[in-house]
């Protein structure tokens, strides 16, 4: 597997494999992004205790990742965070402004979404 595979066309993060002498926060700063977005979007317990070989997830931009739960939709998800749909839908990658249950969304932070307007 590649260290740092590219982005699914339709996935709003990357999957980084953790090489020799990698920390959180190394990692967080080639790809632009604050340590805690990849320690919570990784699930990591104990971020100080990365294992060689090790898969991240790495959210593209600044925010969280957030998995549709069912019946939910984009403007209700887009309502409890406080950010357009619309640029849900950007950084997420949708190809189209709809979603289904189990989908991964990037929600950005505030000051991501503001930049993307």
């Amino acid at each position: 597997m590649p260290t740092n595979a590219p982005p699914q066309a339709n996935a709003p993060f990357v999957a980084y494999r953790v090489q020799p002498g990698d920390t959180v926060k190394s990692i967080a700063t080639s790809h632009g992004v604050a340590p805690s977005t990849i320690t919570n979007a990784s699930g990591l317990a104990n971020p100080d205790r990365l294992q060689v070989g090790q898969v991240l997830t790495v959210p593209t931009q600044p925010g969280y990742l957030y998995r549709v739960q069912p019946g939910e939709t984009l403007d209700q998800i887009a309502a409890r965070t406080g950010i357009a749909s619309d640029t849900i839908a950007t950084v997420s990658k949708l190809q189209v402004a709809s979603v289904r249950a189990g989908d991964v969304l990037l929600i950005p932070d505030q000051a991501a979404a503001a930049k993307s307007k």
